[in-house]
């Protein structure tokens, strides 16, 4: 299935596609991160796809952070409504306890915060 940027897919029909998970933020297969399910709500990531804060940093995020390669981005609009937004690249991530604080105080809803994944789109 080729993705069109604009389109919404379920997690099932984006799983089918990719492969992965269809519960995780960063679905892998093999060891590698396959793509990015991010919620851009005000309580989790209202700066998605481009901030994404975790509540812990598992080894899917510490792979993403640094092998830097671009993966399709999706957000979550409704049920069953995920919404490609194209390939995006993972720029770095942060465990700066001060900067994990500052987005806390935020976003308290959020609850803890243990690190913060920055993307920037690639391509067209």
């Amino acid at each position: 299935m080729q993705l069109k940027v604009g389109k919404t897919y379920s997690r099932r029909e984006r799983g089918d596609a990719l492969g992965g998970s269809i519960q995780s933020y960063l679905p892998t297969k093999s060891g590698r991160v396959l793509c990015g399910c991010f919620k851009p709500t005000p309580r989790y990531n209202p700066h998605a796809p481009e901030k994404i804060t975790t509540g812990g940093v598992g080894d899917n995020a510490r792979w993403i952070a640094k092998h830097k390669i671009p993966i399709p981005v999706f957000v979550f609009r409704a049920d069953c409504a995920w919404e490609y937004m194209g390939e995006y690249r993972c720029t770095g991530m942060t465990r700066n306890p001060v900067v994990l604080r500052r987005e806390m105080k935020k976003n308290p809803a959020r609850g803890h915060i243990a690190g913060v994944l920055y993307f920037e789109r690639v391509g067209d």
